[in-house]
């Protein structure tokens, strides 16, 4: 597996898109990213007409904001799949790619798809649907995740914070029934 960042970077470490530009090419979007000027930022005079055309995967079936805001995320920190710090493999997987979460479905998301941002870990409340800004949907009772082994699944927003933290994290050896909440 050709491992990608979650952001693409400058020399001096600014963040310049998001993963979800690095990712255009594997979802027949190859015309759209070659349009991207890499060396530089996703809102800069060249790429920001090309932030007006997201493509739908990143929206959500229910998505009701801006024709340019994604509803999906993914976790940043040095415990989840998006380590701002290192680039992670399958290898830095140990609680296995059907245990991790890699993405999730924001309700009310104001980011703009191409834009280097997604959620920090260690500001999470780890709750679907409830207070936080972090995780949930338009459904009243859950959200979809994609998990690193490309499966997507619905988890109900009756789980326990601990139990989706658990998921979130990479490696930090927990064992988790998830099916049961």
């Amino acid at each position: 597996m050709r491992s990608r960042p979650p952001t693409s970077t400058d020399k001096n470490g600014n963040k310049l898109y998001s993963w979800r530009v690095l990712v255009l090419p594997y979802l027949e979007q190859q015309t759209l990213y070659d349009r991207f000027n890499k060396n530089e930022a996703w809102d800069s005079p060249t790429n920001r007409p090309l932030t007006q055309m997201m493509p739908p995967v990143f929206r959500s079936p229910s998505h009701a904001g801006d024709a340019s805001t994604t509803d999906y995320a993914g976790f940043l920190g040095a415990e989840a799949m998006f380590d701002p710090n290192k680039k992670i493999t399958f290898s830095n997987i140990v609680d296995g790619t059907s245990n991790t979460l890699a993405v999730v479905e924001l309700k009310g998301s104001t980011i703009n798809w191409a834009e280097p941002r997604d959620i920090d870990f260690s500001r999470s409340t780890f709750a679907i649907n409830g207070a936080g800004d972090d995780i949930g949907s338009d459904n009243p009772t859950g959200c979809n995740v994609l998990f690193a082994d490309g499966s997507v699944r619905f988890l109900k927003n009756t789980i326990p914070p601990a139990v989706l933290r658990a998921l979130v994290t990479k490696a930090g050896g927990e064992a988790v029934n998830y099916d049961q909440y």
